[in-house]
């Protein structure tokens, strides 16, 4: 048995060096790995349920996340899911762009592209086999919402007033997605 391993198994070797805490500005004494430089207001998107979150930022990166006191669905509070969802934005293998199969393979396509292909092969579908023959899972808080009419109505696209020019439902695209989901 090597010594490190004798030490740690003894007791001795504990890891202090892997975790150390230092007193971040907002929160108090925290491991090191979570001192954030700023904290950013947000949703959680897990669920429909849309808990107020908090992300800790560092260098361009998130590395904690706390529930937002201040929101008044959760209070504060988080679930396990919740708590780790900063984990997820620098996962291995997370998809960052669009990505459509092309020859058999996945290739980053643009926005627009992966948008208007889904378009056009949910109506394929729906025209080929009847309006009711496809249905959207997703969270409520991401475009999932949109795309279930039945619970979200059309008041859940962005309205005209409110959504800024490069929202990705906006125009002509907008008015596919409506008569698509009959919103």
């Amino acid at each position: 048995m090597n010594l490190t391993k004798l030490r740690r198994s003894l007791g001795i070797d504990t890891r202090q060096s892997e975790y150390t805490y230092e007193k971040d500005p907002r929160f108090g004494h925290v491991t090191s790995t979570h001192v954030a430089d700023k904290w950013l207001k947000t949703t959680c998107g897990y669920c429909s349920v849309g808990c107020g979150m908090l992300v800790g930022i560092r260098d361009g990166k998130a590395v904690s996340v706390r529930g937002n006191p201040e929101h008044p669905v959760n209070l504060g509070k988080l679930c396990p899911k919740g708590l780790s969802e900063h984990h997820i934005l620098d996962a291995p293998g997370r998809a960052k762009q669009p990505l459509l199969r092309k020859d058999g393979k996945l290739v980053p396509v643009s926005w627009d592209e992966a948008l208007e292909t889904m378009i056009d092969r949910f109506g394929s579908i729906q025209q080929k086999w009847g309006r009711d023959s496809l249905g959207v899972v997703g969270t409520g808080q991401l475009l999932g919402g949109v795309l279930h009419p039945r619970q979200a109505g059309a008041a859940r696209l962005p309205h005209p007033q409110q959504r800024r020019q490069h929202h990705p439902l906006h125009g002509k695209r907008r008015r596919r997605v409506q008569a698509l989901f009959r919103l």
